[in-house]
């Protein structure tokens, strides 16, 4: 009998220990498997070559992009500011279209004295690590034709620009177009681009084809696109964007 008890007793012990250790060692395998999937994670989503991920607007794009950021927007409630064009003091043509126009991107010819209408909102960004990052989006109108800008505030750099067909410049291949973009946005040190050029039908009206071309960089993980509407009045959109946003390449910011 007294053997009995103490097999019960040692039973009673061991169902105890094992009742404490159970849940301490499910604890930790749950820890050690949602580790791995962190690390994966994280394994999965940088892909990013450590040299393209230095230059600041590779990484100013990446957190634009990341929906982890937040966005506030500021707006000038859409009223147009007018603006006389002159050569040697258009804010626009010195600081924005000119250089379009250097680098053999786009021409924006404008008659002397004529009068450019602008709209300006501003895009306030904020990653989880607290760097901000602000985008002007300009709206202009030029001899009655509505063209838009993003242009990312420290670098002065567009990301994105809505065009026509006029301002093509002469004699330049859609790839060449873009390849003097990335050299505009200090971006050819990458050396990874690579172009492919695609046909699409819209979703929304059956009538219209887009033309959509593609400069990819696996280093920088970054696409620039031009996209064409071949409707009545073609139009272009230019732009940079991260990878993972790309599809976002196919409206505004």
């Amino acid at each position: 009998m007294r053997i009995k008890n103490i097999i019960i007793y040692i039973i009673v012990c061991l169902i105890i220990f094992i009742s404490f250790k159970i849940p301490k060692i499910l604890f930790e395998i749950e820890n050690k498997s949602i580790g791995m999937k962190v690390y994966k994670m994280q394994q999965i989503e940088r892909k990013i070559d450590v040299e393209a991920e230095k230059i600041y607007l590779v990484k100013a794009i990446h957190d634009i992009d990341s929906e982890k950021s937040s966005v506030a927007i500021s707006s000038s409630d859409g009223e147009y500011v007018v603006e006389s064009f002159d050569e040697n003091k258009s804010v626009f043509l010195n600081k924005e279209l000119s250089k379009l126009k250097e680098y053999n991107i786009l021409d924006f010819k404008i008659e002397d004295n004529s009068k450019i209408l602008y709209n300006l909102a501003n895009k306030f960004y904020r990653n989880l690590t607290n760097d901000e990052y602000i985008i002007n989006d300009v709206y202009l109108l030029i001899n009655e034709k509505e063209y838009k800008l993003g242009i990312e505030s420290k670098t002065g750099k567009l990301l994105y620009i809505f065009f026509y067909k006029e301002n093509l410049k002469e004699n330049e291949s859609i790839e060449n177009i873009m390849r003097n973009y990335v050299k505009y946005l200090d971006l050819y040190i990458i050396d990874d681009w690579k172009f492919e050029s695609n046909i699409i039908k819209s979703k929304n009206e059956e009538d219209d084809k887009f033309e959509v071309n593609i400069l990819k960089s696996e280093k920088a993980d970054l696409i620039v696109t031009m996209l064409k509407n071949e409707g009545s009045m073609p139009s272009y959109l230019l732009s940079i964007t991260s990878s993972a946003n790309y599809s976002s390449n196919f409206y505004y910011k």
